[in-house]
């Protein structure tokens, strides 16, 4: 994966070293969307991928494999941590509106 950053330009780094910077792992991942960036999450924009369900499972992992390439770029990563559960969005930098989404389960307290 490669990321823009403002006056250091494309850096790589792993997607597993993306979500370590937050704070996160891929195990904690509970569901992906893919779709517009600048809409709606209702789901009229795009698809949302549960993990654990079985006919989500092929979207789930294509999704993840996506982020894990060395050739996928983003930038203006954008982390929220709303009190447990956050969110991850990853804009796709050469898709015009294009994104994915990650959502987080939420903490134990």
């Amino acid at each position: 994966m490669l990321v823009y950053e403002k006056n250091e330009g494309w850096k790589p780094i792993s997607f597993e070293d993306l979500l370590k910077k937050f704070g996160r792992t891929e195990d904690e991942i509970e569901k992906i969307y893919h779709g517009k960036d600048h809409w709606c999450r209702c789901g009229c924009g795009g698809n949302y991928f549960y993990r654990g369900v079985e006919t989500e499972k092929r979207g789930f992992n294509r999704a993840l494999s996506s982020l894990k390439k060395e050739t996928f770029e983003s930038f203006d990563i954008e982390y929220h941590d709303y009190g447990g559960g956050a969110w991850l969005n990853i804009p796709k930098a050469n898709q015009d509106n294009k994104c994915y989404c990650i959502y987080f389960k939420q903490k134990e307290a």
